[in-house]
């Protein structure tokens, strides 16, 4: 075997027993000799350190190996290679790459194909995991007692002497972000696409060139930063090494998996927002984020109140629906699934009908315009027609009714058990049945008049608050100039694209903050004139002939409402609405 050997040593090993060149020389001889290797040349650093990857003699060797004049280096010890292991693994690696052995003397179990490599790479990841360590100790204990900032500021705060302080300007846009998300009902895409119309930089683009365009991304990152309610937590997750697949070099990312919570650190930042409020903006995205399964192309300009309408039996959110027809309806899911999905999912199966789309949609968009126009006197209209103590009175009622009806059925179970005869038994039977079936229909009942019920008193008590803040808006003359107008400005609202009209469908009604319109069918009691004469059990049967109810339930808010106003470019017509 052709060998050539490779000694070094630095200007303080010098004089240290066993590390001389001259030593080192002699030791690779005798091995060669030892061996009956072919001992071509010694390559020697001398005065050189360990850490210095610039030395003559080994980069020649490198290079000579590439001409295939010698198959094996030979040296003392590993450390004469490099003590710096990222420069020892390069030249490891370098030498297998030529076919190229390795010989180690003093430690000749390195010397296996490969071994070697991978020991140096096994240190090199335990050094790493150690500067690691020591710089993340450094790292939580700034944060713990921040006394720096560490990494990127949200987008809305900047550092002034090594502290964290609201950047007036930035936080502006902030939370004019905030209030077209939440208030305005505007898409984050919609936002972005506003921002960049109005030349507004984006976070970043003072060192980013290429900057210049905000997107949905980046407007979902600040709107899910909790950053902004003054206080968060960092060191949350678990990092991992991973290598880049471009450059094969290794770096640190964070994971989805959460430490314990002991590790997580609080960092404290001033509050621009409530948490009231990044929490209905959490709640928003979580509902935007539950798709249909079934995406219908074409549909851009259908479909208004979609994501705002429930069920008024089942509480379940009213899907798309598109026919083999090409007709457009809302339906429930429980009420069209198969039978398999029900008994997997231990659901009845419920009783609402499709309805049409258009329909739904025109006549939600009709009352949210009356509540926009006029609020004041849709409140109080809404108001004079609810009789609260006459539907109470009826679920009253009903209970009763149930409560006798259930009893009369274990008395009728009692008396099928205890009765020896055959006929009368058959007797009580048929007579349970028929109980059974009136006891179905008053629970149905009584069901419908308590959901009747409790959306009649939900909408009295928000309509309450609202009259109250409206008289008291009134009285400082803070709203009285955008209702001023409430002819114009009904025709104006009829008007808007279809694209706006659902946007302030979705403001006004509000999901995220439980706001809904539940859809069912009509009872007697909505429709009779006469209710007195109707016994309390068909009272309120549904009647899925008679088509849909629609019932709203939400808050009207008086800021949402003066911020979806603000929001229509609306000011030439309200502007015209003040008097001289």
């Amino acid at each position: 075997m052709k060998v050539v050997g490779y000694c070094r040593v630095s200007t303080q090993e010098q004089a240290v027993n066993g590390t001389s060149i001259e030593t080192q020389k002699l030791h690779i001889q005798n091995e060669c000799k030892k061996l009956g290797y072919q001992l071509i040349e010694i390559y020697i650093d001398g005065g050189v350190s360990g850490n210095d990857g610039n030395r003559f003699a080994l980069n020649r060797l490198l290079e000579d190996a590439k001409f295939k004049t010698f198959n094996c280096v030979m040296f003392t010890k590993p450390d004469r290679l490099s003590r710096n292991l990222g420069y020892s693994i390069n030249v490891v690696k370098s030498l297998e790459q030529l076919q190229v052995k390795i010989h180690c003397i003093e430690q000749p179990i390195i010397n296996k194909p490969g071994l070697m490599f991978n020991i140096l790479g096994s240190f090199a990841e335990h050094e790493r995991d150690m500067i690691k360590e020591r710089t993340d100790s450094g790292r939580k204990a700034k944060w713990k007692s921040e006394s720096s900032v560490i990494g990127s500021l949200p987008f809305g705060y900047k550092k002034v002497n090594g502290k964290v302080e609201i950047d007036d300007l930035n936080s502006l846009i902030y939370n004019r972000i905030v209030n077209m998300y939440l208030n305005q009902n505007y898409s984050m895409k919609d936002i972005a696409v506003k921002l960049t119309a109005e030349g507004i930089p984006l976070p970043g683009a003072s060192n980013n060139k290429h900057s210049n365009s905000w997107s949905s991304t980046t407007i979902s990152d600040i709107l899910k930063n909790d950053s902004y309610t003054g206080i968060t937590y960092q060191n949350k997750y678990v990092f991992e090494s991973r290598k880049s697949k471009k450059t094969n070099k290794s770096y640190y990312a964070a994971t989805n998996v959460e430490k314990d919570k002991s590790e997580w650190i609080k960092r404290t930042y001033p509050k621009l927002i409530d948490q009231d409020r990044f929490d209905k903006i959490q709640k928003r995205i979580s509902l935007q984020k539950k798709k249909p399964k079934k995406q219908h192309s074409g549909l851009n300009e259908h479909f208004m109140a979609d994501n705002t309408l429930y069920c008024g039996y089942c509480g379940t959110r009213l899907r798309k629906l598109k026919t083999n027809e090409g007709k457009l309806k809302y339906t429930c899911h429980w009420a069209y699934t198969t039978k398999t999905d029900l008994f997997l999912s231990n659901r009845n199966k419920c009783i609402l009908k499709p309805i049409d789309a258009k329909e739904a949609d025109d006549r939600i968009f009709d009352e949210i315009t009356e509540i926009i126009s006029d609020p004041g006197h849709f409140a109080q209209e809404w108001l004079r027609d609810t009789n609260i103590d006459e539907l109470s009175d009826k679920v009253n009622r009903l209970n009763k009714i149930e409560n006798n009806l259930r009893n009369a059925l274990l008395d009728g179970f009692r008396l099928v058990q205890e009765s020896d005869n055959p006929e009368i038994k058959q007797i009580y039977k048929d007579a349970l049945r028929n109980k059974e079936q009136e006891f179905s229909e008053v629970q149905n009942s009584l069901k419908n008049a308590n959901n009747e019920l409790f959306f009649a008193v939900n909408k009295v008590n928000h309509l309450a608050e609202f009259q109250s803040a409206l008289e008291d808006a009134a009285k400082r003359d803070k709203i009285g100039i955008y209702f001023s107008a409430k002819a114009q400005f009904k025709t104006f609202l009829c008007n808007l694209p279809f694209q706006e009209k659902k946007r302030i469908v979705g403001a006004v009604v509000s999901p995220e903050d439980g706001g809904k319109y539940l859809v069912r069918h009509p009872t007697l009691n909505d429709i009779a004139d006469d209710t007195d004469s109707i016994p309390e059990d068909e009272l309120y049967t549904s009647l899925p002939a008679k088509g849909h109810i629609l019932d709203g339930i939400f808050s009207i808010d008086l800021n949402r409402i003066q911020s979806i106003i603000s929001s229509l470019n609306y000011m030439e017509l309200l502007s015209s609405a003040v008097p001289g």
